[in-house]
C-alpha cells in the first residue's frame, strides 16, 4: 500500500496538532489559577495532588503512542525486506530457467544438430531426443513487479524467450 505524499503530510500535521494541542491543554490546567490570564482562567484547576498521576498518565501515553509507531515502523521495514527478498528470489528463478533452456538448446544443438550440418539428407538421419528431466519454467506471477520498473518490456521479452524454446524444443 502506498500512501500519497500529501496524504502522509496532512495526516502528520493533523496529529502533530493533535498532541500539540493536548500538551498545550495539559498545562494550562496544570498551571496554578494566579498565573493564569483571560480565557486560560475559566480552565478547571488540577488539584496539585493529581499532577503526579498525570504525568503518569502522559507517561503511559507518550510510551504507547511510541511504541506503536515504533513497532509499526519496524513492520514496514520487514515487509520491505520480505518484499525485496521475495522479488530477488523470483528474478533468481527467471534467471535460472532461462539459462536451464538455453543449456539444453544448447546441447541438442551440440550433441545432435552439428555433426549433421553439412549433410543435405540430415531431417532423415536425426536422433530422437527426450528430456531426461522436466525443464524448469519461468515463474511469470512472481515477476509482474518488473512492469513498474523503467523497463517494463522486459516481462514481454523474458516471456518471448521461453515461447521460442518450446516451440524449438
Amino acid at each position: 500500500m502506498t500512501v500519497k505524499p500529501r496524504l502522509k503530510r496532512t495526516l502528520l500535521v493533523i496529529g502533530s496538532a493533535t498532541v500539540g494541542l493536548g500538551f498545550i491543554w495539559l498545562v494550562a490546567i496544570a498551571t496554578p489559577i494566579w498565573y493564569r490570564v483571560g480565557f486560560w482562567q475559566r480552565l478547571p484547576l488540577l488539584d496539585h495532588r493529581l499532577i503526579p498521576h498525570v504525568s503518569a498518565v502522559f507517561a503511559a501515553a507518550f510510551g504507547a503512542f511510541f511504541g506503536s509507531l515504533s513497532a509499526f515502523y519496524l513492520g514496514r521495514v520487514q515487509q520491505r525486506s520480505d518484499r525485496r527478498e521475495k522479488r530477488h528470489a523470483a528474478l533468481i528463478a527467471a534467471q535460472y530457467a532461462l539459462m536451464s533452456q538455453w543449456n539444453i538448446i544448447e546441447a541438442i544443438r551440440v550433441q545432435h544438430l552439428e555433426e549433421l550440418r553439412t549433410d543435405p539428407g540430415r531431417f532423415a538421419k536425426l536422433k530422437l531426443y527426450w528430456f531426461p528431466m522436466a525443464p524448469s519454467f519461468v515463474p511469470f506471477a512472481e515477476l509482474t513487479f518488473v512492469l513498474e520498473t523503467k523497463d517494463p518490456n522486459l516481462l514481454h521479452e523474458i516471456q518471448l524467450a521461453e515461447q521460442n524454446y518450446r516451440a524449438c524444443a
